[in-house]
């Protein structure tokens, strides 16, 4: 080739061309990598409704020590129903010699219960709520929260700045994370996608939707001895309405979709001068993780606020005090746990199959290993599930098809512990259910055992076959039932 001319370098160009840009310069858009072919949302628009909820002028203190049912219509409502929330403007105290406790916001709601028509769909409770902050909210997440729950002050600190601002109104703005809450941030981790499915309010048409608060009284959050009420609060729901097209689909066309929700599990008391507790697993659905906490049973008398020699030791300070410490704080924390180690027993069978597993193991590696936030509260974890963040299944363990007698969680308590004190084993789990949703109603569907799997060993529930003759040990006897709610 000859190369001649004022533009060389154009020249060559032309005459280069191989096979290697077949899809550079192809005319036909179609083999082009820069073809751009955008994807487009169906219309849909976003709002937050809110329903104010008036005292009625009759009862003291209220609405503390008081549960209140709140009626939605759904025909009246959003097509999809994706967050919600409680709207307190809380008043002032008489003096500010008087205090609050710490995250005031997780204090004053025992547990709402969301219910459509007469099925229970899920329960909040407000421990779970800690395990939740704890757990499921990243550092940005955990520090907007001081201006949601705690009156702008951070973590713990309540104490310390009350004079300032207990004589004057609050304002809180309490989440509460049901099984349709969605989270607007990016995680840290890629496989992080907590995201869940909507709920389809415009395909319960024929139905009622019907939310039970249930708050707690005054003495569980304040030692004033004055009375304590609200004028008014507020449900605010987050709601989304879609196009006709879309609309008339979900509300005509059977749906179904697997979420996950979460249970309270029964709790147990330890015996005094006991050195460990046992408590029987009977959830009745597939579970993905299961958290626990221990905690001393004097906190948990919602009747009493005072027995400290100083403030922080106070009841009321301490409802969410999960250490053998009678304070509560971080280093009381680390430094003081209850629990010293703990054995999951699937049909008879120990887990994990590790040689030692203290409070530690379930406090800050299984949370690591599970691309969850570190807990500063003795909050402990074992999950089934490689992404238990995700609401797209990642693994399971059918409680329903194990032996209840042989399937149990053995904490033992650490040396040293008050032989004065009782302990209570707080555990929560998260597991799969199914929602059907058909002619204007929906309803809950046990997830099929088909294709279930029940472990022999721990070694099979850790992914590993046992070699003959390598079995682990059976559960020791004795094992209690757990106390009725």
């Amino acid at each position: 080739m000859i190369v001649e001319g004022p533009n060389p370098g154009a020249q060559i160009a032309l005459n280069a061309i191989g096979k290697q840009d077949t899809y550079l310069l192809e005319n036909d858009p179609e083999n082009s990598f820069f073809k751009y072919d955008p994807k487009r949302h169906s219309n849909f628009q976003k709002f937050h409704r809110s329903t104010k909820i008036d005292n009625p002028g009759t009862k003291a203190n209220w609405p503390f020590g008081e549960s209140i049912k709140v009626t939605l219509n759904p025909r009246n409502m959003g097509d999809l129903l994706s967050n919600m929330y409680i709207a307190i403007d809380f008043p002032g105290l008489g003096s500010n010699s008087f205090y609050l406790s710490d995250q005031i916001g997780r204090h004053l709601i025992k547990s709402v219960a969301m219910r459509v028509d007469e099925t229970e769909i899920e329960k909040f409770h407000d421990d779970w709520g800690i395990i939740y902050d704890e757990l499921y909210l990243d550092a940005s997440e955990k520090r907007t929260k001081r201006y949601l729950v705690n009156r702008f002050f951070a973590e713990g600190t309540s104490s310390v700045n009350n004079a300032g601002l207990v004589t004057n109104e609050s304002k809180l703005f309490i989440p509460i994370p049901l099984f349709f809450s969605r989270k607007y941030e990016g995680d840290e981790y890629d496989s992080n996608k907590p995201n869940r499915p909507y709920f389809p309010t415009c395909a319960i048409h024929k139905q009622k939707i019907e939310f039970e608060i249930t708050f707690r009284p005054q003495t569980f959050f304040t030692n004033s001895t004055d009375t304590v009420s609200l004028a008014n609060f507020k449900i605010i729901t987050e709601e989304i309405t879609v196009s006709n097209q879309e609309r008339i689909y979900l509300m005509t066309k059977p749906q179904t979709f697997i979420t996950d929700i979460v249970r309270k599990h029964p709790t147990v008391e330890t015996e005094l001068n006991e050195s460990e507790v046992k408590l029987q697993l009977v959830p009745n659905v597939p579970v993905k993780s299961m958290n626990w906490f221990l905690r001393n049973t004097d906190f948990e008398d919602e009747s009493v606020y005072a027995g400290g020699t100083s403030l922080e030791s106070n009841v009321f300070y301490n409802r969410y005090n999960f250490s053998a410490s009678d304070t509560v704080s971080l280093s009381n924390a680390f430094f003081q746990p209850i629990m010293d180690s703990a054995k999951i027993y699937i049909n008879g069978q120990d887990l994990p199959n590790l040689p030692l597993v203290d409070h530690t193991y379930y406090k800050y590696v299984v949370p690591h290993n599970s691309r969850l936030s570190r807990p500063e509260k003795n909050i402990y974890t074992y999950t089934f599930s490689m992404n238990p963040v995700n609401v797209e299944p990642s693994g399971s363990l059918d409680f329903g098809q194990l032996q209840s007698d042989r399937t149990v969680l053995d904490v033992k308590l650490k040396d040293g512990l008050s032989s004065s004190n009782t302990y209570s084993l707080h555990l929560y789990y998260v597991g799969y259910q199914t929602f059907k949703f058909d002619g204007g109603f929906v309803s809950l569907v046990s997830v099929p055992p088909i294709g279930t799997y029940v472990p022999e060993t721990s070694m099979e529930v850790e992914g590993v076959r046992p070699k003959p003759g390598e079995l682990n040990r059976e559960i020791p006897p004795g094992y209690g039932r757990p106390k009725p709610e």
